[in-house]
Order: structure tokens, then C-alpha cells, then sequence
């Protein structure tokens, strides 16, 4: 080290959070920020913001681009230099995505269809249009009707492109979009899921229809899609897919709208493991009846978790040695009435762990009745590194460094709080931004993606100081001129202990005797205080008498003993 250098932290919160990046949107208006603590705006426009407010944003997945729509254009900007790759007068446009590598930029506009009235007949406009990024041409527009299926799935090195326009399943190759290479056609197959890895994969999901119950294939994406896996679902409205980053396993989510039992307002829901590799499928035994709320892999692809049962809720973590009896261990018991939506498209993430590093897993609980309890857990060590509170969070986001969080209260899931704050993983709050509710709003953020960059980092059990500087900031008891203090500096007053059951020496759970209190009051003063009383009501039947009221005889008659009353207080003072 050369002379006069300062050593730094690879791993303090200043070092690995000075370069995070996070856009945001509302009605002031949208902007891009830099860092944790502080936070150092990049690009703000609020006084455009108001009359032509952002109607979407999009980081794209290597963190180079970032894509927005104005109401007036949609553009893409390059986020270290600001300069502008894309430009085009889109004011409509409600959807964006990028492909794997950024190779590819798409813009998703809601499906509009015709009355025809005057008998011209006119047809819906294309919709979904792709465009290069390399060349900043657009390639071709296509029609996707549904907005929960307009988004075509890629491969990892962008070959590949599947998408789903009703029935059928097209696969596109080399970048062709305008023809599709193969086409997969099955009646009433509502989604699907590409696998990751280079022995591609895909799963689809068949409703049931005409008496024939839902079905789950996992087919090869060869010329003629054989199938790996035909798994029947007797009870099932709908499926969602989660697959590991190896292309290996999958997750079948399985949920039915209606509990036939009448115990669950949110369903009957079952989870199933898919081997690819072997071609076997079973269902993941839970240890307690009740809803499924979230089942999840870990990065490194090989071991998930299950967020189950009635509240309160139990989280589990699984390594399936193999798909006959997949070994469960506990992380503990978590009360989690809901899981609450953090975004419009993905509404089952607030049950996530650390972006490619994979040593800390966050487990909370929002909703109606729940108090925004968030636990975090050390996955190697099997241990809870600490515990906050952060009511009417509806948006939770991990930073690509593994290292801080983001929490955010939402319009239009509430109206009022909005806020985003910023922590690390040791529950300490770093930044906090709140909007003036109800009159301004906050609808978006989101952090810049950078994936690959950071490494793992150790992770060790805290100290008191660090638990102590965890949670909100609470205003301070002595009044409003008294500081806030993070909840973790707060102690709790302790349950009263009896005297025999306490230990030798220890005070603790003992009544605490406070030394301003009041002697008590003697006779004679017990006394006068109650002739005093009766004075006060005699000066206000005089102040009613010279109103010119009509007082009644025995009215009269405290007035007049008036005297005799001041001599007796007289006397108990000099006694």
C-alpha cells in the first residue's frame, strides 16, 4: 500500500453501496439516484413529470439500458452515459422487457379492437413490437392480446425465442420473429416456462376441459417436443413454474380458487418436484395443513424453500437428494397471513434470498393483519440474524450487492405512507425518502441490475450495537423536541417477577418505586383542602347572584357561612 492511502472495507456499507443505482416514479415525477447513504440523483424530471407523468420503467438485465415511457415517447438510455440509444413516440406504451443479453428491446401496448360502426371494417393494431439494440432498428411488430402472456421467453444466449399466442407454442430461432422455426399446439394450455441452461426444457400448464383434468408436461424443445414428464392434476385452476438456474428441477406451484374444506380463503395449493434429469415427479410433503404461499430455489439451484400452513405460517428449506423423499430442515415459524404482492407482474416475491450469492434469506409477513415483520437468516449457519418491523410494505427488492434491501409502500396498493427505504442486511435503515400522502404518490422503484459483479461476502452474528441500531426510527418519549431512535434501541418493559422467584441480586421484573412521588397528605390538610372546595362554590353563587339570578334558601345559606368557613381554615393552618 502506498504511503498516505487510506484502507477501505471491501465489505463496509459505504464501499458496496456507493454504486448502487435505483430509478423510481410517481406523480412529482421520475428520476434515477446513485448510492445508499446518501442517496446523489442523476436524471430527475418533476416539472414534466406532473403534466406527462412516467408511465413505466425498465432496467434491463446486464444494467446497461434503461427504458421508460413518458406518456408523450418511449426511450432508452445508456445509464452510464446518459445518451440516448432509442427513441420513439410511443405515448401508450404499458409494458417493457429486454432479452437475456440486452440484444433485444420490447415494447408491449394494451390490445385495442374496433366497433366498426360506420362498416369500414378496421383491425386491431399490432401491438407488441421488438427492436435491436445494436443497431437501434425495429425488427417487427406483432399482436399479443393477453397481458399476462405477451412476454416471449429467451434462452440464455438469445437462439432461442417461445412465446404463447393462444393455443399454440412458437418457437423462434437466430432472431427470425417475423416466422416461427416450430410450433407446439395443445388445447386450453394456458402457460408455460422455459428452462435456463443449455438442455432446454419447457413446461406447460393444460386447464382441464371436458371432463379431462389439468396436466403439467415437461417436453424437450427438439422437432418433436417428446415429453420427459406427465404429471395429472385432479384438483387444479391454475400453475406457476419455477425453475432452477441449472435447468434441472422444477417447481410446480398448483393451486385450486375454492378450498373444498372451507378453511382457507385463499385456496387449496400443492407443490410438486419435477427431476428432469431422471424424469420423476412427486409431491413435496409438508408438516402442517394450510395454504402454500410461496415456494422458491435458492440461486445456487440446489435447494428451495417453502413458506406453508396456517398462521402462524412455517418456512422450510429442502435439498431433494431425491424425489421420493426430499430432507427437510426448519428455519423456524413465522407468522405471515398474506404474502403481499411486490410488483404487478410478479406477485410472489417477498420470500427471496440474496441475488448469486445465496447466504441470506428474507422471510416476511405483510397484509391486512400482519405487522410487516421481516426476518433475516443466515442460510449457512441456520441462524436469525435479526428481526424488524415495516408495516404497509407492498414492494421488497434485494440489491444486485447482496448486502442492502429496499422496502416500499405503493400506489395503488395504498394510498397513503408512501415511502421507500433503503437497509442493509443488518436491519439498519441507511435512507429513507416519504412522499406527502395523500396528495403525491409513489407508483414505482426498482435497483439498476448487475448481475455477476459482486462476490460473497462472510457473514457473522451481530452485536449489540448492531441490533440496537435496527428497525424504524422511533420518536423519542420526551416529547417533540426529542430524537428518533432506531426500534432496536427501545427495550420493552419486563413482566413483574415475584420477589422469591427472582434470582440473588437481580432486580429485574421488580415494581420500580419513583422517587418524585407525593408524600401523603395529612388530616389537617385533607381538611382544608375541603373548605377550600366549598369557598370556590360560594364565590361562584356570588358571581350568580350579582348576575341578578334568583338563588334558592339553602344557596343563600352557604353564602352566608362564607365567614365561618375561612376562620375554621385559618385555625387547622396555625394548628
Amino acid at each position: 500500500m502506498r504511503k498516505g492511502a487510506v484502507s477501505r472495507n471491501p465489505f463496509s456499507d459505504t464501499t458496496m453501496g456507493e454504486n448502487i443505482i435505483y430509478a423510481y416514479r410517481g406523480s412529482t415525477g421520475f428520476g434515477v439516484k446513485r448510492g445508499i447513504k446518501p442517496s446523489e440523483a442523476v436524471f430527475e424530471d418533476k416539472e414534466n413529470g406532473k403534466v406527462n407523468p412516467c408511465r413505466v420503467f425498465e432496467w434491463s438485465n446486464t444494467g446497461r439500458f434503461f427504458a421508460y415511457c413518458d406518456s408523450v415517447k418511449t426511450c432508452v438510455i445508456e445509464a452510464s452515459t446518459g445518451r440516448v440509444i432509442l427513441s420513439a413516440e410511443l405515448k401508450r406504451t404499458a409494458e417493457l422487457m429486454f432479452s437475456p443479453k440486452d440484444s433485444f428491446f420490447l415494447t408491449w401496448e394494451p390490445y385495442t379492437t374496433y366497433n366498426n360502426k360506420d362498416g369500414e371494417k378496421k383491425s386491431p393494431d399490432p401491438n407488441l413490437r421488438i427492436w435491436n439494440m445494436q443497431t437501434g432498428e425495429h425488427i417487427t411488430t406483432l399482436v399479443a392480446q393477453k397481458q399476462s402472456q405477451w412476454r416471449p421467453q429467451f434462452s440464455d444466449d438469445e437462439t432461442i425465442a417461445v412465446r404463447l399466442v393462444g393455443s399454440e407454442l412458437l418457437v423462434h430461432k437466430n432472431s427470425l420473429f417475423e416466422k416461427y422455426d416450430n410450433k407446439l399446439v395443445l388445447p386450453k394450455m394456458e402457460g408455460f416456462a422455459l428452462s435456463p441452461g443449455q438442455n432446454l426444457s419447457v413446461a406447460v400448464y393444460i386447464a382441464a376441459h371436458g371432463g379431462k383434468p389439468a396436466v403439467v408436461q415437461v417436453r424437450r424443445l427438439d422437432k418433436e417436443f417428446s415429453i420427459v414428464v406427465n404429471k395429472t392434476f385432479f384438483k387444479s385452476d391454475s400453475a406457476k413454474f419455477n425453475w432452477n438456474i441449472k435447468g434441472t428441477a422444477l417447481l410446480i406451484l398448483s393451486a385450486v380458487d375454492v378450498d373444498s374444506s372451507n378453511k382457507s380463503y385463499y385456496g387449496e395449493q400443492t407443490v410438486h418436484l419435477v427431476n428432469v434429469m431422471s424424469g420423476d415427479a412427486c409431491k413435496v410433503p409438508l408438516c402442517k395443513n394450510g395454504p402454500v404461499y410461496q415456494a422458491k430455489w435458492n440461486p445456487n439451484g440446489r435447494e428451495f424453500a417453502v413458506c406453508y400452513g396456517y398462521m402462524p405460517a412455517r418456512v422450510s428449506e429442502s435439498i431433494p437428494i431425491s424425489t421420493q423423499f426430499p430432507s427437510f430442515r426448519s428455519l423456524g415459524t413465522i407468522f405471515v397471513p398474506r404474502w403481499c404482492s411486490t410488483s404487478t407482474k410478479d406477485p410472489e416475491t417477498k420470500f427471496t434470498t440474496t441475488p448469486s450469492v445465496s447466504n441470506i434469506l428474507l422471510v416476511c409477513g405483510f397484509g391486512n393483519l400482519a405487522t410487516g415483520k421481516i426476518e433475516v437468516w443466515d442460510t449457512e449457519s441456520r441462524k436469525m440474524l435479526i428481526e424488524i418491523a415495516v408495516p404497509n410494505t407492498t414492494h421488497l427488492e434485494w440489491s444486485p450487492d447482496g448486502q442492502h434491501f429496499m422496502t416500499a409502500t405503493t400506489c395503488p396498493r395504498l394510498r397513503i405512507d408512501n415511502c421507500y427505504r433503503l437497509w442493509n442486511y443488518k436491519g439498519r435503515m441507511m435512507n429513507e425518502v416519504a412522499y406527502a400522502s395523500p396528495t403525491e404518490e409513489l407508483w414505482q422503484v426498482s435497483f439498476r441490475k448487475l448481475p455477476g459483479v459482486y462476490n460473497p461476502f462472510p457473514v457473522r452474528e451481530l452485536t449489540k450495537e448492531e441490533k440496537s441500531s435496527a428497525g424504524l426510527l422511533v420518536k423519542g418519549r420526551g416529547g417533540d423536541g426529542a430524537p428518533a431512535v432506531p426500534a432496536g434501541a427501545v427495550t420493552k418493559a419486563s413482566a413483574y417477577v415475584p420477589p422469591h422467584l427472582r434470582k440473588e441480586g437481580c432486580s429485574k421484573g421488580a415494581l420500580e418505586t419513583t422517587a418524585t412521588a407525593k408524600p401523603a397528605m395529612t388530616e389537617n390538610e385533607r381538611k382544608i383542602m375541603n373548605l377550600q372546595k366549598k369557598i370556590v362554590d360560594i364565590e361562584g353563587l356570588k358571581k350568580r347572584q350579582d348576575a341578578g339570578e334568583i338563588l334558592q334558601l339553602n344557596q343563600l345559606d352557604k353564602i352566608q357561612k362564607e365567614a365561618e368557613l375561612l376562620e375554621q381554615i385559618a385555625a387547622l393552618r396555625v394548628n
